[in-house]
């Protein structure tokens, strides 16, 4: 998604919130403002955005483009992605978790890092879409959309057999996950120092 009015594009990988943001952008940034909804794409990469910026606007306005993400820790994002794709389904967890892996091009299963490709460009990391929200300036009441049938948890994954394995398969978003956590407490720490002088 992309708000031209503030030039910064969100990077929604599958299972952080799109339809929320979806629903707070449509709704709340006049059609002149939010001109790059890209609806024909679903969950576009940061560079799949800033080409389609850079074609609309040109060079000067993608090269300053922000990018900003809400980032889940992975195994909570990987459960919803569990529930989402078979909390309604007569599956045991076992082969919930092979599909997950079998079915390698079922898009709510791959790790988030694949829609930040362009480590280069300038992203701001969030972990809760109220932040993210706030940052970009709204101040509403924010729905939970999309919710999945919790049939799974957070605590059967991290005691079954393929926990290594699911862990393995996420690593590069634990690894986003952290840069994410370091970025808001050195955010805070510098919001501490200005307040103290």
């Amino acid at each position: 998604m992309y708000i031209r009015k503030i030039n910064t594009a969100i990077v929604c990988p599958t299972k952080t919130g799109t339809h929320t943001f979806e629903k707070i952008i449509t709704e709340n940034y006049l059609e002149d403002d939010q001109t790059l909804f890209i609806k024909q794409f679903t969950h576009p990469t940061a560079s799949r955005i800033k080409k389609i910026v850079h074609s609309k606007y040109g060079k000067s306005i993608s090269n300053k483009c922000k990018f900003v993400a809400h980032i889940r820790e992975p195994i909570d994002r990987y459960v919803s992605a569990l529930n989402h794709r078979f909390g309604e389904d007569n599956i045991s967890l076992d082969k919930a978790i092979d599909k997950s892996f079998i079915t390698i091009a079922d898009i709510v299963f791959i790790p988030q890092i694949y829609w930040l490709d362009c480590m280069y460009l300038k992203q701001e990391l969030f972990l809760s879409q109220i932040n993210l929200l706030r940052h970009i300036g709204f101040k509403g009441e924010v729905p939970h959309l999309n919710k999945s049938v919790p049939k799974f948890s957070i605590g059967q994954i991290k005691n079954h057999k393929y926990y290594p394995l699911i862990k393995e398969k996420y690593k590069l978003d634990y690894r986003l996950y952290k840069r994410a956590t370091l970025q808001i407490n050195n955010n805070m720490i510098c919001s501490q120092k200005k307040v103290s002088v």
